[in-house]
């Protein structure tokens, strides 16, 4: 009688003074069928307590049942208090050490009877993780090279690949228009016609201050006249012809270079050094030499149009254009 004598005083309260909280919500709540009918303050005060007994009983009974399991499974209750010591002492959460263990990117605990533990390998395997997420590595990728699918050979040419450019700060889709000045929608449609191309950084794909460069480019042949649809067009083109190359470029070097590498006698340790050193030389110089030839032809192909149509002034103005330092000198150096 005394709960019941506490539910009429705040039901009196909540309709003097409606709030947020379910109290106040069936006060206001009308029979769909009698819109102007509501709730006696006898149905509020009954719906209020079965809420409140089937929560508390619900709850006991669950709580209870929970520590008799554990109590019965102590390789449960040690796994959820190993997961928080990890998860505390590598600096992350206890829901992304659970995601790790489902990618397998962390071996099995260390049994002992029916118990299980977390080792000092486990908080080693955690920091390399961290290590490769920060050189670029997918974690598809990081699981093959710690589990071993990647030979002493390519997995240190993995990480050279994923680390190929120079540090630099890594921005999200949404960062790179605020940066830009380009709204977001306008650059997902550029990214999916490949003209804006992801870095993956710790599992996610990342845009850098060269993106931004890139995209304020882009938004200078906009102003010059360029139709957004012409220019995602010739994008469309360039991207399918780029990744042609480029995995041609790819089974050149895997055919020429790895693969002779990995057949040699030398040591695991001197083939992947060879093999990154490779991959470090020959990246800036194939590229040097992609850029050279498409700022050529794009020369000569611009001059003998204006050869055609142009006419006298244009042609002189060209010609003066022409004769100046357009060309980029080839590096010698290499990736380091």
């Amino acid at each position: 009688m005394e709960f019941y004598g506490y539910l009429s005083e705040q039901i009196a309260h909540r309709r003097d003074e409606p709030g947020d909280d379910l109290i106040s919500t069936l006060i206001a709540a009308a029979d769909p069928a009698h819109p102007p009918e509501r709730l006696s303050d006898v149905e509020c005060i009954n719906l209020v307590f079965n809420v409140l007994a089937g929560g508390v009983d619900t709850t006991q009974s669950q709580l209870a049942h929970t520590i008799r399991l554990l109590a019965e499974h102590p390789e449960q209750w040690a796994a959820l208090v190993e997961n928080q010591e990890l998860a505390e002492r590598a600096d992350l959460s206890v829901d992304t050490i659970r995601f790790y263990q489902k990618r397998r990117l962390l071996p099995p605990r260390v049994r002992e009877g029916r118990v299980a533990w977390y080792g000092p390998e486990h908080l080693d395997r955690l920091a390399r993780v961290r290590e490769l997420q920060a050189q670029g590595l997918p974690l598809a990728l990081i699981a093959r090279v710690l589990n071993g699918d990647l030979d002493a050979t390519d997995a240190p040419l993995a990480v050279a690949v994923a680390g190929a450019e120079s540090p630099e700060e890594f921005l999200s889709l949404a960062e790179l228009a605020e940066r830009s000045g380009v709204p977001q929608a306008l650059l997902e449609a550029v990214a999916r016609e490949g003209l804006l191309v992801p870095r993956i950084h710790e599992g996610g794909e990342r845009y850098t201050s060269g993106d931004v460069d890139v995209v304020r480019a882009g938004l200078a042949l906009l102003e010059t006249g360029f139709p957004l649809s012409d220019l995602l067009s010739l994008a469309r083109e360039h991207n399918a012809s780029t990744h042609d190359v480029a995995e041609r470029a790819v089974a050149l070097f895997d055919r020429y270079v790895r693969t002779p590498l990995r057949a040699s006698t030398i040591s695991d340790d001197d083939k992947a050094r060879q093999l990154v050193d490779a991959f470090r030389t020959l990246l800036p110089a194939v590229t040097a030499l992609v850029e050279h030839h498409f700022r050529r032809v794009l020369l000569a192909v611009a001059q003998a149009h204006l050869a055609s149509v142009g006419e006298e002034h244009e042609l002189a103005a060209a010609s003066v254009e022409a004769a100046r330092q357009l060309e980029i000198r080839l590096p010698s150096g290499r990736l380091t």
